[in-house]
């Protein structure tokens, strides 16, 4: 990879890391812009897609370890991925990908985590009775083991609910973990076709669907709003990467230099 193109990595990965800083920063404002009112809805709505709380169902078939390893998984590999997934989209020797990819990305935390999130102002299924006074999830929060990361911190969150800093902030729909991994599948599927590649990645999306349902983060709802979102987005980054671009030639620079010398 040439110079130019570390540089445009460069770029791009500063670009991203201060799209989510204000991602956070205006997580924290949603419930004061909006307050939660969605949950109800997207709770019935879960129940009748399902049949019941998708909670339920995952939890009647997956016992205490399996919830310690989603709890697990939900975090560390999470985070790795994402990660990865950032550094591969800003420094791939594809340019006209790393440009796309980059753009998806940058509109996922715009459109998604700060726009749909404000429009569809929710806490998620753990902060349920705590916010609303229904303790529908009652049963969900008393099954979760206490020592659980994600039981740890829901409850930080809670604490430190409207104060703003680093990885704060409550907001359910859509989900952010999956709306990533979600155009993650869509990544590998244009760089890979439907290689091994793609079914990791489905698979990896899939257990980060069944936790953030199983652990209360999220309704599964979030999940397929978020596929609904994420969709569109990556199309229409495409479009705009196709845009023809003015382009500076360095030869031109150093024209428009010797002369103003």
């Amino acid at each position: 990879m040439n110079r130019a193109h570390l540089v445009e990595g460069a770029l791009f990965l500063v670009a991203l890391s201060l799209m989510m800083q204000v991602y956070m920063v205006l997580k924290v404002s949603i419930p004061a812009l909006i307050p939660f009112y969605a949950d109800p809805w997207l709770a019935d709505a879960d129940a009748l897609l399902f049949g019941k709380d998708p909670w339920r169902i995952t939890h009647a078939l997956l016992g205490e370890n399996a919830t310690r390893f989603l709890d697990m998984f939900y975090v560390t590999p999470c985070m790795v991925v994402t990660v990865g997934m950032t550094l591969w989209v800003c420094f791939s020797k594809d340019r006209a990908f790393s440009r796309r990819s980059t753009l998806a990305i940058m509109m996922c935390w715009f459109v998604i985590g700060i726009w749909a999130a404000l429009l569809l102002s929710s806490a998620g299924p753990v902060y349920m009775q705590h916010f609303y006074g229904d303790p529908r999830f009652a049963d969900l929060t008393a099954i979760l083991p206490p020592d659980l990361i994600a039981a740890r911190t829901q409850e930080y969150l809670l604490e430190s609910f409207g104060s703003p800093g680093f990885g704060k902030g409550i907001s359910a729909m859509p989900s952010m973990h999956n709306a990533l991994y979600l155009l993650l599948i869509w990544m590998v599927h244009d760089r890979f076709g439907n290689g091994w590649q793609l079914w990791i990645a489905i698979a990896f999306e899939g257990l980060v669907f069944v936790a953030s349902v199983h652990l209360g983060w999220h309704y599964a709802l979030d999940a397929i709003v978020a596929l609904v979102l994420v969709v569109p987005i990556w199309h229409i980054a495409g479009r705009i990467e196709k845009l023809p671009m003015p382009a500076l030639r360095v030869s031109t620079i150093r024209a428009g230099a010797r002369a103003a010398t």
